[in-house]
């Protein structure tokens, strides 16, 4: 790879890696108790707004100063005049300075500062600009000595809890620690990057991975804004958007020249100069599933996602560092995507091209290399935009290439798998693509090592984890895939993170009664107060919809100078809800530049959201209200957007620190490990035996499956069988025999002796196969899924119910008998998931049949609705939460969508509704508190689904008729179902096995009787629960039963349990796992 690009983007990269530095540690003094004790007391202070101590610097590193003069990389800049430009600003530009002055108004000149200072302002955005004080988390009637130390940190869904609670003493430890790391870290960055950068790229690529691992784990500790729903954004999230901006912005200038040229002719004239925000977002995709659903056991699979990740590694470390012309913004098991710099119509547009298709190449090398040929990447790229969003049409512009296969040049794949390829051999099962060196192996030398590595090393994470499905399987040696799946789309496309509030109608009223409580601007506050009670008497603080479409229809009237003088004064006044609230160290009162930045605004969410908005007629002020009412979609809030998702799935697989998910409800085991000498086999035999591989062997005449574990052949492990006394009293001294197969293909035995019989590490028995933001593929026994799968959804509620309808998931169960072969199992997966995907972009209409009444909800800490599907009539019920940590109502995030049309039944104008704001498209918001009987909500539910493999062909009835699965009985629930309906099928299992005299030959019985006359189901209900079951129509288990037999729940949880779990009526199962 060779262009003049290239070599100048090299030699620039100490000054690119440089920005990108101090752009993650320009906020460096927000990691600090101090800074968070400040946003607790600022209002107090007389001076408070301008005591932020987030500027003073922590660091004094000044070696920047001292290589510049030596550097060459100032030369690759032809024009004297920006050389030296350039060189002044990277001697000013120490990372004290960025840190002291990224806030500076006055610091004007120095275009690297003033690229930082882009970066930083296009990741706040309006939200983060304008923060309702009122939403500050203290007291603000009380004095800086009267404040607790309780702060929490949300995400953009707006969970909040104990576990997110600021611990400030944890805060400090990060700041010490960060500072002594970089303190060290620091000096041999820069004496590798500004002295040596050509020469070592390894070590460069090292340290900054090192840094940047060691920033994100104490920049996570805390927020980057403590008001809510501000404090969704951790410090590291903000940082490392900005250091991404920095780094693309400048790497624009160096690619495009003439704007630095047009800066120094403007620079006397228009300070501080403007950095253009646009960006271009490149994807790297392959069909990550389809790859790794060609493996037949648990160790080709996990060595097959191994490989996505290494892949992803080394992607990165070519865009980020090697050129660094941009940073990773988003990835999962099907791709990485980086926010690089735009390509424009502009001299150096043809080199920039160039250069693009010179990385596509050394990536498609890469791929060649890592994958040894198998592995294809495909390329999408948005080429200009300013949305952090558009990322969703470059993930749909690579799913639809890489759904069509080889659709571009592959001879070097193919040049590669030819290496692998020897006639009169057959094809390797596992990768079909090689053929297997000898006849005696089963795969080829490259599936082999893969599952050789991942068998025996399963990596610290997953260390507690079995690779062998022999050690999942419950005692009816069954497993269960569970699959969850998160419809992420349209919060990665940010029309739904504008369904999140900064200004809602509630604390808009708070802000009202709040003025005055700023000692610093308490006189002008007092001011505003009271000329809204003059206007409004009786009602000055009150706001809804209404009022807030006429107060900002009035402020840009009074910004277009078409407004009347009392007019104008009445927007001056309530400008600080809907704008920049403090500018010159006032309240701001600038109508005119408001509505200037407004028209810009609304131009810029009408290209943004053009997708949602085509086709629908919105009025422009509904639009306009929701971009200064509702939450911004930055980087910063996108990256936050799906690090949240993939952080709970992480939890649920037991990765996710002190979460033991999955774990909690597994016990631990040891597998018997011996210790083994040769004894008796036929020369060379020994060497037939592969480690990590499975054989059958038999232990003084006890069947067993043994894996060695050693390249000498004397230690193994003893699979499916749990260690105990009796292992070390009866085994130790005896023999234990093996079979192999030979060169040519006939079966071998070999005899080892057992010398000792000790404990191996302990694991539990499950093993997770994928985890990315949107997708979670895990084994676990059969018998723990359903338990597995309701913790899911009640963890799901807990952390997402606020945005219940909103954000989608939905979970499956795929079971199967162990012997089962895993690319069946993950190729049904593959079905599972492209259904739930489908369902997921489909919303639909619920009426609210009840709901938790008015006088409960103020005193509550979640709502309960009972909800009918609009076209099918089936229920559901939702209990969602109301409050954030502190128990105060949560007004910024728990809204509803509602039909846009008749929105309630009863002809209700739901505008009229307190809690009414538009959403960006124009359609209905509403809050959960303020939902009425005969709502009709627009939702995008959760489903849950189930199939039994117990054939190879099963996983084709995977498939989606008239938007549910079609079922073979029509007496069954349709599939898939609500995820919802599994704790009623749960619920309706325990009531069956409470039931004193019911067996399981009647119950079978009940069932059969009930499918031969499905035509006269209502009639045979009555009679099947009450003499059948032995239940009175009195008993309050009569109506539970009664509606399983109509809906077909029934049938759907005999299924579960009694046919695919063989779980039996009237016995205590015992915890076999």
């Amino acid at each position: 790879m060779s262009n003049d690009l290239k070599d100048t983007l090299e030699k620039f990269r100490p000054c690119l890696l440089f920005i990108e530095l101090a752009g993650l540690l320009h906020d460096l003094g927000k990691l600090s108790a101090d800074f968070l004790r400040y946003r607790k007391t600022w209002h107090f202070s007389p001076n408070g707004w301008n005591e932020d101590p987030h500027t003073k610097p922590l660091l004094d590193i000044e070696e920047i100063n001292t290589v510049i003069d030596s550097s060459g990389f100032i030369n690759i800049f032809s024009n004297d005049e920006i050389k030296k430009k350039i060189k002044s600003d990277f001697k000013q530009l120490t990372l004290s300075y960025v840190i002291k002055n990224h806030h500076n108004p006055d610091e004007q000149d120095n275009i690297l500062l003033q690229i930082i200072k882009t970066a930083d302002s296009s990741d706040a955005a309006i939200d983060r600009n304008n923060p309702l004080f009122s939403a500050e988390q203290c007291d603000r009637t009380k004095s800086g000595n009267a404040q607790d130390e309780l702060i929490f940190k949300s995400n953009v869904y707006g969970f909040e809890s104990l576990d997110t609670l600021i611990d400030f003493s944890e805060v400090e430890k990060s700041r010490r620690e960060t500072t002594n790391f970089l303190d060290k870290k620091l000096k041999e960055y820069f004496a590798y990057l500004f002295f040596s950068s050509k020469n070592h790229k390894n070590q460069i690529i090292k340290l900054r991975k090192e840094i940047f691992e060691k920033t994100r784990e104490r920049f996570s500790v805390t927020v980057s804004d403590t008001t809510r729903p501000s404090n969704d954004t951790t410090l590291w999230e903000h940082c490392y958007a900005v250091a991404t901006l920095a780094k693309v912005f400048l790497a624009r200038l160096v690619i495009y020249p003439t704007a630095l040229i047009n800066w120094l002719d403007k620079r006397k004239k228009e300070k501080p100069f403007k950095i253009k925000r646009d960006f271009a977002i490149l994807g790297i995709g392959w069909h990550g599933l389809r790859f790794i659903s060609l493996g037949h056991k648990i160790g080709d699979i996990t060595g097959r996602t191994e490989l996505i990740h290494r892949l992803q590694d080394k992607i990165q470390e070519l865009i980020e560092c090697q050129i660094p012309i941009g940073n990773m913004i988003y990835k999962d098991i099907n791709g990485i995507y980086f926010i690089i710099p735009p390509l424009i119509n502009t001299s150096g547009k043809e080199n920039y091209e160039k250069l693009l298709d010179a990385i596509n190449k050394k990536v498609s090398e890469i791929c060649v290399n890592e994958s040894e040929g198998e592995l294809c990447p495909h390329f999408g790229i948005e080429e200009d935009t300013e949305f952090a969003t558009r990322i969703v049409s470059v993930i749909t512009e690579i799913k639809q290439k890489y759904s069509i296969p080889y659709i571009y040049d592959v001879n070097q794949h193919v040049g590669k798998l030819t290496h692998y390829i020897e006639d009169n051999h057959p094809l390797c099962p596992v990768c079909k693509k090689r053929t297997i060196k000898f006849p005696d192996m089963d795969i080829c030398d490259i599936c082999l090592k893969r599952r050789q590595t991942n068998s025996l090393n399963p990596g610290k994470s997953y260390e507690k984890q079995t690779i062998f499905v022999e050690e999942i399987a419950d005692r009816n040696e069954r497993v269960a895939l569970i699959v969850a799946c998160f419809g992420l789309e349209r919060w990665l496309k940010g029309d739904m993170i504008r369904s999140v509030f900064v200004s809602p109608v509630h604390m808009m009223e708070k802000e009202i009664e709040d003025l005055g409580n700023s000692a610093q601007f308490r006189h002008e506050e007092l001011k505003i107060k009271e000329f809204l009670r003059q206007k409004y008497p009786a009602k000055h603080s009150e706001y809804c919809y209404e009022r807030i479409r006429q107060e900002v229809e009035l402020c840009k009237r009074a910004g277009s100078d078409s407004a009347s003088i009392d007019e104008k004064e009445y927007a001056k006044n309530v400008l600080f809800l809907y704008a920049q609230r403090i500018a010159g160290g006032s309240i701001n009162k600038d109508v005119k530049r408001a509505y200037n930045n407004w028209q810009d605004q609304l131009e810029s969410a009408k290209k943004e959201h053009e997708d949602v908005l085509s086709g629908a007629t919105v009025d422009e002020n509904d639009i306009l209200i929701n971009i200064l009412l509702a939450k911004t979609p930055t980087p910063s809030t996108v990256f936050d957007a799906w690090l949240s998702t993939e952080r709970f799935f992480k939890e649920i697989a037991g990765l996710g620190g002190d979460k033991k998910g999955v774990q909690a409800f597994l016990r631990q085991k040891q597998r018997p490990k011996l210790k083994v000498k040769l004894i008796c086999s036929e020369e060379g035999l020994q060497s037939n035996i592969y480690i990590g591989a499975t054989y059958d062997a038999w232990i003084d005449k006890e069947k067993a499956e043994l894996v060695f574990i050693n390249e000498e052949k004397t230690e193994c492990w003893v699979i499916g069988k749990e260690y105990d006394e009796r292992c070390e009293r009866d085994w130790k001294n005896k023999q234990v025999t093996i079979m192999t197969t030979l060169k040519d293909k006939s079966r071998a035995r070999l005899t080892f002796e057992i010398l000792e019989v000790e404990k191996s590490n302990s694991f539990y028995p499950y093993r997770t196969i994928a985890i990315s933001p949107a997708i979670f593929l895990v084994l676990v026994p059969a018998d723990k899924a359903i338990k597995i799968s309701q913790f899911i959804h009640k963890e799901y509620a807990r952390q997402f119910g606020k945005v219940t309808g909103r954000l989608p998931i939905s979970v499956g169960n795929i079971f199967f008998h162990k012997k089962m072969p895993m690319f069946v199992v993950l190729d049904a997966a593959r079905r599972m998931i492209s259904n739930f995907e489908q369902l997921h972009q489909k919303a639909i209409s619920l009426i609210v049949k009840e709901h938790t009444p008015n006088w409960q909800i103020r005193a509550t800490q979640e709502i309960d609705l009972l909800l009918e599907d609009k076209d099918t009539k089936q229920t559901i019920k939702w209990k969602l939460p109301l409050r954030l940590a502190d128990c105060q109502m949560d007004y910024f995030h728990p809204y509803m969508m509602f039909q846009e049309q008749s929105p309630n039944l009863n002809g209700e104008d739901v505008m009229r509704r307190k809690s009414y704001l538009p959403a960006v498209d124009g359609s209905p918001l509403v809050h959960f508190s303020d939902i009425k009987k005969r709502d009709l909500l627009i939702s995008h539910p959760n489903y849950y689904d189930y199939m039994f493999l117990d054939s190879t062909t099963r996983r084709f009835d995977l498939y989606l008729n008239s938007d549910r699965r079609k079922n073979t009985n029509p007496l069954e629930y349709p599939k898939p179902m609500f995820l919802e309906k599994l704790e009623e099928i749960e619920l309706l299992w325990s009531y069956l096995r409470s039931l004193p005299d019911l067996t399981d030959t009647a119950l079978r019985n009940i069932e059969s009787l009930l499918r031969e006359k499905p035509a006269q189901l209502n009639c045979l209900a009555d009679s099947v629960i009450t003499k059948g079951l032995g239940v009175k129509k009195s008993s309050m288990l009569f109506n539970p039963f009664y509606n399983a037999i109509k809906n077909g729940l029934f049938f759907d949880c005999l299924e579960l349990y009694l046919r695919i779990l063989k779980q039996r009526i009237g016995k205590e199962e015992k915890d076999a796992i």
